[in-house]
This record gives C-alpha cells, sequence and structure tokens, in this order.
C-alpha cells in the first residue's frame, strides 16, 4: 500500500522538525515509505536523535549546507515509491490531508497532474496564499515596485486565487510539493544552481513543458510556519531571493528582460525598499535592504 516517500531538508529548525515528523506519523503510515531527512548541517542537534520516532525515519548528515535544491535530490535517491512529497521542516501535515491527497491525484482521471499541493494555514487556521503564476518580466516589476499588493491579479504570487477552492495553477508553495517520482527522476530533480528560493518554480515549469500540470488540492491543511531557518539571517535570506530570480531569469527569459529585469533590481527596488523603511522608521531594516543589494550586486559583477 505504500504509495509515497517523505523528504524533509533541515537546517537549524530546532524543534519544529520533530513537531513536523510526529504530524507525518499522525495520517495514515501505511502510505508512507521512507521519512528521509536530509541535515544541511545543522548545530542545534535538531535533526540528532529522531530514529526513535519511527523505523521509516532515514537521517542523512551532510558536512555543509548544499541549500534546498541539493538536499532534496540527495534525499530522493533514498526514495523507491511512485510519489515524492518534498515538506518543509517547519510544516505540520493536519487532519487526513495525506490520504486525501493520495486519493485524490492517484485517481485515473488525475493522471495528467504531476505535482500536488494543499492548503496552507497559520497558527490560527487562517488559510494563506500559497500558490503562484510563473514569473515574467511583467509581475516581477509590479513585485519590484511593490504594486502587486495593489493589482493582485498581476503579481506573481495569486492573492486574487479562491484559496478555499480546488483547481489548477502555475505552481504550488514548495513547503508542501507532492510530485510524480518518474517525473522527478527524468528532469533531474531541482536545479541545484538554486540554493533556496525558485527551485520549485522552475521545475513547475519544466514539468509543464512535458505535458503535465500543477493542482491545488483545497480539501486538505497543512501549517506552515515560514522562514524558521532564513529569518536567522535576513542579509542571507534577501540574497537568495534576489540570486535565485536572476538565476530563474536567465533560464526562461529573453536576453533583453533579463537586462530590464537586472536594471530595475539594481537601480529601482533598493530604493522603493528603503523608501518604505523609512516611512516605517525601521532602521534595522533599512540596514538590512542596503547590505543585501550591495553584496546582490558584487555577485552580478562577478
Amino acid at each position: 500500500m505504500e504509495t509515497l516517500d517523505v523528504v524533509i531538508v533541515n537546517w537549524n529548525t530546532g524543534k519544529y522538525l520533530e513537531d513536523c515528523i510526529k504530524s507525518i506519523l499522525n495520517q495514515n503510515i501505511n502510505l508512507i515509505g521512507n521519512i528521509i531527512i536530509v541535515d544541511n548541517n545543522s548545530d542545534d542537534n535538531s535533526a540528532n536523535n529522531l530514529q526513535y520516532l519511527s523505523p521509516k525515519i532515514k537521517i542523512i548528515f551532510e558536512k555543509k549546507n548544499n541549500g534546498f535544491a541539493r538536499g532534496c535530490n540527495i534525499g530522493s535517491k533514498f526514495s523507491k515509491n511512485k510519489y515524492l512529497l518534498f515538506l518543509n521542516p517547519d510544516c505540520q501535515i493536519l487532519e487526513n490531508t495525506l490520504e486525501n491527497v493520495v486519493k485524490f491525484i492517484t485517481k485515473n482521471e488525475n493522471q495528467n497532474i504531476g505535482i500536488c499541493g494543499t492548503k496552507m494555514v497559520d497558527n490560527l487556521g487562517r488559510t494563506v496564499a500559497s500558490v503562484s503564476r510563473f514569473p515574467t518580466l511583467k509581475n516581477l516589476l509590479f513585485k519590484i515596485s511593490g504594486f502587486d499588493f495593489l493589482f493582485k491579479k498581476q503579481g506573481m504570487l495569486m492573492r486574487d486565487f479562491d484559496h478555499e477552492k480546488s483547481g489548477y495553477v502555475d505552481q504550488i508553495i514548495g513547503a508542501f510539493f507532492l510530485i510524480k517520482r518518474e517525473l522527478f527522476l527524468k528532469l533531474d530533480g531541482f536545479d541545484e544552481d538554486f540554493f533556496l528560493y525558485m527551485d520549485e518554480v522552475d521545475l513547475s515549469l519544466r514539468v509543464k513543458k512535458l505535458g503535465y500540470k500543477s493542482y491545488y488540492y483545497a480539501d486538505g491543511k497543512c501549517f506552515h510556519e515560514g522562514g524558521v531557518s532564513s529569518k536567522k539571517n535576513m542579509v542571507q535570506r534577501n540574497i537568495n531571493v534576489l540570486k535565485s530570480r536572476i538565476i530563474y531569469a536567465r533560464k526562461h527569459f529573453s536576453k533583453t528582460d533579463i537586462l530590464v529585469l537586472i536594471f530595475a533590481s539594481v537601480f529601482f527596488e533598493p530604493l522603493f525598499r528603503v523608501m518604505f523603511y523609512i516611512f516605517k522608521l525601521s532602521p534595522s531594516n533599512i540596514k538590512i535592504t542596503i547590505a543585501s543589494y550591495l553584496y546582490f550586486i558584487k555577485w552580478l559583477i562577478k
């Protein structure tokens, strides 16, 4: 009856990881083969001594932080089942979500679905936006300017999408990312040029080009804290976001669009961010923004 393997990439997430695993074990355990944890050289012992929870748990300790994409690819090598669930360690799967998602995606009429996500909720149980359009120069410029909050249909994050209803989407959030294992292997997994962010966007686009779709399944719930690891170093988080955006553009945009995006990212975006934090009277965020964009510019020059 085993249908899927779960891969979790961990880096200093404390007790969130243990809580995540317990939430998996509260699901229909007969559906699950291995729970594979790839620890990216954490120094908080968060991945230590977790095997007591279940014999299904396998832990791979890396000697350095290889990033999310490579961590997922490493974990996938220990998988043997039809589906792979990439799950963030700061998630908890709620109710009978895993069983319901598996029942849905394995129906004959849903064989065109290559990737499936589910509803994300915050710690108050409120549904949060978790599906996106594929990046284009236009929606990235709306994001850079901050106007995506005003013009919801123009932004990359689909704030205009009814998250209480299931449906096909361009891309679901990587925090709960269920994919057919044969597709993942056929595409050689995540592109390891992405250290963090945009890797699942790139993979979703490549899956679409093979003729498969991504689906948002609203009849399930997954709590997602978000940013547990990245919040510990906001400068590095911002750098990873900016770098991944350019890496994605270099793969999928025209040369003209790449140049426009770089110009906007270097000359306009930091100005907009600094002005916003001046208005918010947040000197710490001003310092973080300046440091992030200075490093990003150095990376671009190299």
